[in-house]
């Protein structure tokens, strides 16, 4: 009978006699172990660093010398934790742990494994403050993506309800019938303001009559300001689940979760009110919508925008009932994901806009700020409202070129134009390879005082208004959401004419899903990219994304 190694009651690991020899070997294996490598830190605003991550070290004797029987193997989660409070001064925060970070989505990727967590304070969660790990297919950490607040001191409660707050915000922003949605982040929120650390509700809110002016809102809810609004920002973004189509045209009333307009088709299929009605426009919608779904399932494996096969439903003919009066640029001739609501909203068309629906590009472009909205959920105002209206582009564009192969697939919106816009020459809504050949709509209206381009195409040509301290309202489009994207258009495109539109878009799906932050900027974006990028792509797809963003000055 084998001699019995020696085990305490409980015990949880087994010891082996080592040779002297083999502890120098070890010593070697663990000096070039990943577990000691270093993890790459990217925090807003701030360089990017190296730190040292906690090693593994029971997992590595085991898996070098099976010098332990069964290591006790920590947990990814675990394994932040402890990362965060060996580099508090980093992060500034001391015990991190399931009372101060929230894991809220676990995405296994082709290279490992990514943990998104979101910053809470006595479960409540802190506004824009997450954490994106990164760890490859051995479990160990190798990137960090940081945008964690230190808080000088946590709030206390809150003194108005969130039914006060929000009739407080509806009074003061002017709507007539709001109506109140369901975004992912509505709530009590904490923000960190310059006298502190604060509490707000967040809602999101329309007009109930129209639909019109969509919008984020957050207002004090404890405090002197209490009762203020501390901002506000617009939401118009102008598979296993069902494709369901509604028509709006025959109703004053803008679609709505209760009330879509009439459904006429169901996966293809007409419904009774598809028989009573010719459902045209319907089917094109359809077919738009199943291509770009289809692009997203065949080229990444995603089931519709969320990733769980969730079924699409969308509302053509919007507005073609209203007063030719109104603003040409609302709601007859806008296209756009309603997110709180869940919905896609296709215009009517009029006079200088229309055939949304027909065109692909555009309906993917939707789509995609869908599947941003289920992801990186990157906030609609500034660089990161930017960066959503980029890669809403970049992924139409690229599901366009997969179905509808054109000769300048850097054309967005060619299929929309009108009326003095198709007059004015302009190749399409945006040209993301050269921004300044978007569509300038002021100067083809003849409107005085016009831009002298419709998007800068470099840093540098980013107006003074528009950078960081820029306050996002109605009237300066969220601090210029589709103006700055021409800069990261610009980036992308020229390293897809180097490298191919295949790597750079499976690149940048990668960060979207996994790496980004919702208050990521386009140093941020850079960053994420090159260092995706340099983990599991060639040199030469790495240098043409460094050349791309050098080139527009990032």
């Amino acid at each position: 009978m084998p001699p019995q190694q020696s085990r305490a009651s409980g015990d949880s690991m087994a010891f082996k006699k080592v040779p002297f020899t083999s502890i120098i070997a070890l010593s070697i294996a663990l000096s070039a172990h990943p577990a000691l490598a270093s993890v790459r830190v990217f925090q807003l605003k701030q360089p990017p660093t190296i730190l040292k991550s906690p090693p593994q070290i029971p997992q590595i004797l085991s898996r070098v010398f099976g010098l332990f029987g069964n290591a006790p193997k920590r947990s990814e989660e675990q394994i932040v934790y402890e990362f965060i409070a060996d580099n508090k001064l980093t992060f500034g925060m001391e015990n991190p742990g399931d009372q101060k970070l929230s894991l809220k989505k676990i995405r296994q990727t082709s290279r490992g494994k990514t943990l998104r967590f979101t910053q809470i304070e006595k479960g409540i969660p802190v506004s824009g403050a997450e954490l994106i790990a990164v760890f490859d297919a051995n479990g160990e950490l190798e990137a960090v993506n940081s945008s964690l607040i230190s808080l000088s001191s946590p709030p206390g409660a809150a003194e108005i309800t969130r039914e006060e707050a929000f009739a407080i915000a509806s009074r003061e922003l002017g709507y007539e019938n709001a109506e109140l949605g369901e975004g992912s982040k509505d709530g009590l929120q904490i923000v960190n303001t310059a006298d502190g650390a604060t509490l707000v509700w967040q809602f999101s809110v329309r007009e109930g009559a129209d639909a019109s002016r969509p919008m984020q809102v957050q207002v004090f809810a404890a405090g002197a300001k209490k009762g203020e609004i501390f901002s506000k920002i617009s939401l118009e973004s102008g598979i296993s689940g069902d494709i369901v189509i509604y028509d709006a045209s025959v109703t004053l009333i803008i679609p709505n979760p209760i009330y879509k307009g009439l459904k006429v088709l169901k996966n293809g299929k007409r419904r009774w009110a598809g028989l009573l009605k010719k459902p045209a426009e319907a089917k094109l919608a359809h077919a738009s919508l199943q291509k770009a779904s289809d692009y997203y399932l065949s080229t990444f494996g995603r089931d519709s925008f969320d990733g769980n096969g969730a079924s699409l439903i969308a509302s053509v003919n919007v507005g073609r009932k209203f007063s030719r009066l109104l603003d040409p640029f609302g709601m007859r001739q806008n296209a756009a994901w309603m997110g709180p609501w869940k919905m896609f909203i296709f215009g009517a068309g009029g006079s200088m806009l229309g055939n949304f629906t027909k065109a692909l590009d555009v309906v993917a472009h939707e789509y995609t700020h869908a599947v941003v909205g289920s992801t990186a959920d990157l906030t609609y105002a500034g660089q990161p409202g930017a960066l959503n209206e980029h890669l809403a582009d970049l992924f139409g564009a690229a599901a366009e070129r997969h179905f509808e192969p054109s000769a300048n697939p850097f054309i967005i919106g060619e299929k929309c134009l009108r009326g003095e816009l198709k007059k004015s020459g302009a190749p399409g809504l945006r040209d993301m390879l050269d921004p300044h050949n978007s569509l300038n709509a002021e100067r083809a209206l003849g409107r005085p005082n016009a831009p002298e381009f419709a998007q800068p195409a470099h840093m540098a040509e980013i107006p003074r208004e528009m950078g960081p301290d820029c306050v996002s309202n109605e009237g300066n489009d969220n601090c210029g959401v589709h103006l700055l994207n021409g800069v990261p258009n610009r980036a992308l495109s020229l390293a897809i004419l180097e490298s191919g539109w295949e790597s750079i878009m499976d690149l940048a799906y990668r960060v979207l899903t996994n790496r980004l932050l919702a208050s990521s900027d386009f140093e941020n974006y850079r960053d994420q990219l090159l260092d995706e990028c340099q983990a599991s792509m060639p040199n030469d797809t790495c240098e043409a994304i460094a050349q791309g963003f050098e080139s527009v000055g990032l």
